[in-house]
């Protein structure tokens, strides 16, 4: 039984430049006044650990970056009707299992609640605490957009 809870998940390496992106916007996310209905998850890497995360609540958005083939920076959004179409796995990602294996195999499970999925396409994946400079507003646009949602 879904309840008022929104949750919102950032999934990535800090670690690790770009695939920090989502981690980059759960901080951000920390410094905003947000409803009390929110709860902000640090991920981590992600995987199989994210599973009973992903059911029980009325919205969940999570922010992960991703390789589909885009300029850096750009975001795709998926939601539930779309997850068929996402890539079955993104091997060259650190998860033990794919986000979006992870998200199909819930949905197949019925414990995936209604998503809102932020991918950022990344530059580099390479060791650094930094984002490139062509991902580093991204995670402020990100929040303004994540912060637009709530209120609506």
């Amino acid at each position: 039984m879904a309840t008022d809870l929104i949750r919102i998940i950032g999934v990535g390496n800090p670690l690790m430049g770009d695939d920090g992106v989502g981690i980059k916007v759960i901080e951000l996310l920390h410094q905003q006044e947000l409803p009390k209905s929110v709860e902000l998850i640090d991920g981590g890497c992600g995987g199989l650990k994210l599973l009973p995360l992903l059911s029980g609540c009325r919205k969940l958005i999570i922010v992960d970056a991703a390789d589909f083939s885009a300029p850096p920076g750009r975001v795709r959004t998926v939601t539930n009707a779309d997850l068929h179409l996402l890539p079955p796995a993104a091997k060259q990602s650190g998860h033990d299992i794919s986000l979006p294996e992870l998200l199909q195999t819930a949905q197949k499970l019925q414990q995936l609640s209604p998503l809102l999925l932020y991918l950022v396409q990344v530059k580099s994946c390479r060791p650094n605490t930094n984002l490139t400079a062509e991902i580093n507003l991204t995670p402020t646009i990100l929040v303004e957009a994540i912060t637009a949602n709530l209120r609506r």
